[in-house]
């Protein structure tokens, strides 16, 4: 999978995958009796669920119609993935709204079933982005052009709001390696409007990077702290 041609999925899954163990860590060893940190949690968790929603309907609207023709028996093992997805979330979040409203003493238990009901969804989320990326990818390479995918990722970015935009990028900056992460900032320099491009350098990249990556980030990018 080595390769310079544009890879539409890597990036946010990536993100993705950071954020998921972070959740999954987090469930394991928060404090169900605490009210505020079971608040905060069950919080995180449903903005993190809404991520991977929204990150499935952007792949259906815009990644999936490239495969109708060209890999249409891959195609129906992601919509397959999808539909299990979307049961998924429906499944979680109906466990944390019943934790919103549970005494304390039964929190502890539901805490523990939902811990493992993320986990389930998580490995299966593994699975099915690991065959996006070798599967899906592998399809769109052979019959698009370099131009026809950066469209394709054109089409997909410029359909998130900003404000969403800084929480996908609190993700992806700081599951990226230093180069993809500087090509990608980079770009964004280069396109888009300045205040936009400092505010995901200050919500989204100085929050989520050690410091001795962040001042390397910005002396390569030309940029005053």
């Amino acid at each position: 999978m080595t390769t310079a041609r544009p890879n539409l999925y890597m990036p946010i899954h990536k993100g993705l995958r950071l954020g998921h163990c972070q959740i999954l860590h987090r469930l394991g060893a928060v404090n169900w009796l605490d009210d505020k940190a079971t608040s905060g949690m069950l919080g995180d968790l449903r903005v993190h669920l809404v991520l991977c929603r929204e990150h499935l309907d952007h792949e259906d609207a815009s990644m999936h119609p490239c495969l109708v023709a060209v890999a249409p028996d891959v195609l129906a093992m992601l919509e397959h993935d999808h539909a299990d997805h979307l049961a998924s979330f429906e499944r979680l979040n109906a466990l944390i709204a019943k934790m919103a409203i549970a005494a304390p003493a039964e929190r502890p238990a539901l805490g523990y079933q939902l811990y493992l009901m993320f986990t389930h969804f998580m490995a299966d989320d593994l699975r099915h982005m690991e065959r996006e990326e070798t599967a899906a990818m592998a399809a769109m390479w052979q019959h698009m052009s370099d131009a026809e995918l950066m469209e394709v990722h054109v089409r997909i970015v410029t359909a998130i709001p900003p404000m969403r935009m800084i929480d996908y990028m609190r993700l992806i900056l700081p599951a990226v390696d230093p180069q993809e992460r500087l090509m990608m900032l980079r770009g964004m320099q280069e396109s888009a409007p300045e205040p936009a491009f400092l505010q995901v350098l200050e919500q989204a990249a100085r929050p989520t990077l050690p410091s001795h990556e962040w001042q390397s980030l910005i002396d390569e990018l030309g940029v005053a702290a």
